[in-house]
């Protein structure tokens, strides 16, 4: 029995492995920069860490996915292996099944997660941007938007600082597809979600849809918490270079602000600067000891920690 478990873990792999492999890590199927995509790995890491722990796949299947899977596969008693809730959807129901009992589902809160047979036993808390992909694949293989729902209803979002948010996720229609979804199938997401049965109307110039998805589904806040659990006010924002939309503005900033209660006080500003050959217009100045080190510049409008309330 044990070496057919193996034979079959390792045809799955072979069969279901590839693609898998290639999608399992935050927005590797689009098109943002290095830096953009270390930032969100910043994110992921210091939002687990408040938690005490890290989140993300064992190493082990970035070095050897195959060994580890025929391991997982065997009747070899071993410690469970945390495995993040997109690459355990995307080992296929068969392998799932095979490495069930030797698994832990990652969660950015720590709290314990596993899979026996075909369930989830507790709620992982899991980034934004894994749940878009993971209801976005769903749509995309099965296009059952009862599916869609169900799946829904296996995880929570993360907490995400509002900063966050609008950094990677409010942006119109072509620069949301730099994330690597579709966004025809995304408005199929949000609809599927919707308890009203109507369709959200969007253009390639909305800059909501993500934000609708967010709210639709069980979710953390998207809130700023300081860091010494005391009231703070920060201008600290992230730089542009960041940006999955360049050209959002503070009204646009402030929108979000609003629809989350957070207390925000300014506006964005341009300030004349010098250059070299004369004068320039800066939308962006740095500053230091930001509270998120990433954050590193201010364009004049500040925000309230949730704890000034």
């Amino acid at each position: 029995m044990k070496a057919v478990r193996v034979l079959c873990s390792c045809f799955l792999f072979s069969v279901l492995g590839v693609e898998a492999a290639n999608t399992n890590q935050a927005f590797e199927r689009g098109a943002l920069s290095p830096e953009q995509i270390h930032a969100w790995e910043y994110y992921t890491d210091t939002e687990s860490a408040v938690y005490g722990c890290q989140y993300g796949d064992d190493p082990r299947f970035a070095e050897d996915s195959e060994g580890l899977l025929k391991q997982l596969a065997s009747d070899e008693e071993m410690d469970p292996v945390q495995v993040t809730y997109r690459t355990l959807m995307n080992m296929g129901p068969n392998t799932r099944a095979l490495v069930s009992r030797n698994v832990r589902v990652a969660s950015i809160e720590c709290n314990a997660v596993y899979y026996v047979g075909t369930d989830l036993i507790g709620l992982p808390v899991i980034p934004f941007e894994e749940a878009l992909t993971l209801l976005h694949d769903d749509l995309a293989n099965y296009t059952d938007e009862n599916r869609v729902r169900q799946l829904r209803d296996t995880f929570i979002v993360a907490n995400i600082d509002p900063r966050w948010f609008w950094t990677y996720f409010v942006a119109d229609k072509d620069h949301l597809e730099m994330l690597g979804l579709d966004y025809d199938t995304l408005l199929v997401v949000e609809t599927a979600l919707r308890t009203d049965g109507e369709k959200g109307e969007y253009s390639s110039k909305s800059y909501t849809l993500l934000h609708d998805i967010f709210v639709k589904l069980h979710n953390r806040s998207i809130d700023y918490y300081s860091s010494d659990g005391k009231c703070q006010k920060t201008t600290a924002e992230p730089p542009f270079n960041l940006l999955v939309w360049p050209e959002i503005t503070d009204e646009i900033v402030k929108s979000l602000y609003v629809k989350h209660a957070v207390s925000y006080r300014g506006k964005w500003r341009v300030k004349a600067e010098k250059v070299e050959g004369g004068t320039g217009l800066s939308r962006e100045r740095p500053i230091d000891n930001a509270d998120i080190p990433l954050f590193n510049v201010e364009r004049g409008l500040s925000i309230s920690s949730a704890e000034c309330s």
